[in-house]
């Protein structure tokens, strides 16, 4: 076996990895996405103010970096 026949066997197993990997993360992110949006509701019932207020500052931090994945996922 040649560099020449390893060559695209090698391309073609990377590229095979790289699109299961994004698949991967897609549904990650989408599975998170879920979450975020199922602790909204929850934290809303919750009868103390700053419970709340922190638990949603805190689920704004994770939307942007939620964000930042979606954009990381679209460039791969």
């Amino acid at each position: 076996m040649t560099v020449d026949d390893v060559c695209p066997q090698l391309l073609n197993r990377v590229l095979e990895l790289r699109a299961r990997a994004h698949g991967e993360l897609c549904r990650v992110v989408s599975l998170l996405d879920l979450s975020v949006s199922n602790i909204r509701k929850i934290s809303s019932q919750i009868a103390n103010p700053a419970v709340r207020k922190i638990i949603e500052n805190e689920l704004v931090s994770v939307e942007a970096k939620l964000r930042l994945a979606k954009e990381k996922a679209v460039g791969l």
